[in-house]
């Protein structure tokens, strides 16, 4: 793949020229020295070695999300794993604070590294997550943030050579000390699944995005549950896109609405939200009130396997404002028919 030319079209779409338009974003290349090369080559296996001292902070978080993997396939399954994982060290606020892993590390040991290699090192600090897309055109490669437009040229890999033009993928553009690279923790979204992977995205978007927050900042803070809803699709291999009448979407949204987004795995959130949608097509029940489905839906959830949020019926009568005997009533007809 050849690198864009200074008068050629921007990948932005813009309609400008690179030169005028994305190519003063893309970081430039920096001259070290071999010790330095060697030093930036063993900053990586530095840091995950360094988070091992936070582990006490890292396992639980880890555990809890980690836990619905165990439904995938086993190559998938560590996919999803050891991007958890990296999410934990690169933007998890785990350190006093709300510090993460990495910030701390550059901190501590920066005057170990060649003055060089430190403007890289920050650059390290803020990568985040985001929802990538690939674009190929000709004998030029692209990657697009697509959710705050950036498009970089990244360093060539053999990991990235296989993917093909209009590959959507969660996941990190890391820096290099010759620009930046597409990571191989990357998470393809397979084409079929990913009308509906972006749709139920865009629900816990619109849902759970506080006031004045960007779009990035939101992927960065929800980052396993954003790739919970991959584990999801890929589990149930949905490909349509429901019809949601008012009353049902009425109960499933006052369920969502009345907990935090990391209280259950987004794939039992899904699940309770589809098997919902299915018995409220089936059976037609009458919604006078939609917090009492929506707080049956909840005590169904918080029954799962591998959810760390415990609720009692009683606990949800006060914060649905129904009673504890409806409550157990309703749930016994979900639970029967689900």
């Amino acid at each position: 793949m050849s690198k864009l030319g200074r008068n050629d079209k921007c990948p932005c779409g813009s309609g400008k020229k690179y030169k005028k338009c994305c190519m003063d974003k893309q970081v430039q290349p920096i001259n070290i020295d071999p010790i330095s090369q060697q030093q930036f080559q063993d900053f990586l296996p530095k840091l995950l070695n360094y988070s091992k001292t936070f582990d006490e902070q890292l396992q639980p978080i880890y555990k809890r999300y980690s836990a619905t993997y165990t439904k995938l396939n086993d190559a998938d399954a560590r996919a999803f794993s050891q991007i958890l994982f990296h999410w934990l060290v690169f933007n998890a606020p785990v350190i006093e604070n709300k510090r993460t892993i990495v910030e701390q590390f550059v901190d501590e040991y920066r005057e170990e590294f060649d003055n060089s290699l430190h403007e890289v090192l920050d650059r390290w600090t803020q990568v985040t997550p985001s929802l990538l897309l690939i674009e190929k055109q000709g004998e030029t490669a692209t990657v697009k943030d697509s959710l705050n437009g950036h498009v970089i040229v990244p360093d060539q890999t053999a990991a990235f050579e296989k993917l093909d033009s209009g590959d959507f993928l969660f996941g990190y553009i890391y820096p290099t000390i010759t620009g930046s690279v597409l990571g191989t923790d990357a998470l393809l979204i397979p084409d079929k699944l990913r009308a509906a992977c972006l749709h139920e995205y865009n629900e816990l978007y619109r849902m759970y995005k506080k006031d004045n927050e960007t779009e990035s900042a939101f992927v960065k803070r929800h980052f396993p549950a954003i790739i919970g809803i991959l584990v999801s699709v890929l589990e149930q291999k949905t490909t349509e896109i429901p019809k949601v009448g008012q009353d049902a979407r009425a109960v499933y949204t006052t369920f969502y609405q009345s907990i935090s987004l990391e209280d259950y795995s987004t794939d039992v959130l899904l699940t309770v939200k589809n098997k919902w949608l299915d018995y409220y097509a089936k059976q037609a029940p009458r919604i006078q009130k939609p917090e009492v489905f929506a707080a049956a839906l909840e005590y169904w959830a918080s029954k799962q396997p591998n959810q760390w949020t415990t609720v009692t019926q009683k606990g949800l009568s006060e914060k649905y404002n129904v009673s504890a005997t409806t409550i157990s009533s309703r749930f016994k007809e979900l639970d029967s028919y689900f």
